[in-house]
């Protein structure tokens, strides 16, 4: 109170997970490539195979993503990749996926899949495929790795949260119960973003002016934002919202809720910095 405050990960398909539409008629696919397996037995005419992964997206017959970029010395019938890109795709766009092990003379083919169909190229890039014992992972996020601005727009503070946070105390015949609004940011365990003393005796709607901060996301960060009252003796929390999961960036793409009657709000939103 007051008294005077874009990821190729090779994994298994997520019911619910979507990407993220851009312009009319161009989709963005954010995917985490994750890890392939290798059936050895089924190359022919190897002696000795080990295994030489390689996976291989092309858009539009151009690659798009190469394993081998990165992952050069990749060896072994079983490989974790945990590489993040992002594809725009637009109306008759195909793509296609190779996985292959590597050899001096050619590589062998152990899967290949191609569309041009939206809905054909999300599935492909999404889950775990098999195709006689060798195998690749991947996983469709909502949001792309990287780094993004984030902007608190505004925050209220409901009645019955006001109330309960601040004690009623008569003043020349008024109470005193105009909130202080305190708005902080954890990633990991770590405060990244507070307004301080900007809230300072906002009343019940505080609309933020250039408070914002920038923040390097990558899927499965924990991110929490508090809402308080805030007291020189100690903030009241009106809500703490907290997100761990894949898409936990979200958490700044709109309206978060929350206090006694659900009614009290902070509301952010985000721009890509890539």
């Amino acid at each position: 109170m007051k008294n005077l405050l874009l990821s190729v990960v090779l994994g298994v398909l997520v019911p619910g997970i979507s990407s993220a539409s851009d312009d009319a008629g161009t989709e963005k696919l954010n995917l985490v490539v994750e890890a392939c397996h290798l059936n050895i037995g089924k190359i022919g005419g190897r002696e000795n195979g080990k295994g030489d992964p390689r996976l291989v997206i092309y858009k539009n017959k151009v690659p798009a993503y190469d394993s081998k970029i990165k992952h050069k010395d990749a060896t072994g019938p079983d490989f974790t990749f945990n590489d993040a890109i992002s594809m725009e795709i637009k109306k008759g766009d195909s793509v296609k996926i190779v996985l292959s092990d590597v050899d001096v003379i050619r590589d062998d083919v152990l899967i290949s899949q191609e569309s041009s169909d939206l809905n054909s190229i999300k599935q492909m890039l999404n889950g775990k495929h098999e195709k006689e014992g060798s195998w690749y992972q991947c996983k469709l996020q909502k949001y792309a790795q990287g780094k993004y601005l984030v902007q608190l727009i505004s925050s209220s503070m409901a009645r019955d949260d006001v109330d309960a946070t601040i004690p009623k105390a008569p003043v020349i015949g008024k109470e005193l119960d105009v909130p202080d609004h305190l708005v902080c940011v954890w990633q990991n365990g770590k405060e990244i973003f507070t307004t301080g003393k900007a809230g300072e005796d906002c009343g019940p709607l505080k609309k933020w002016d250039r408070q914002s901060f920038e923040i390097q996301w990558k899927p499965g960060d924990k991110l929490e934002v508090g809402f308080y009252e805030r007291d020189p003796m100690q903030n009241d929390k009106i809500f703490l919202v907290t997100d761990s999961t894949d898409n936990s960036l979200g958490l700044f793409t709109g309206t978060l809720a929350g206090g006694k009657s659900n009614s009290s709000n902070v509301i952010f939103s985000i721009t890509d910095l890539k």
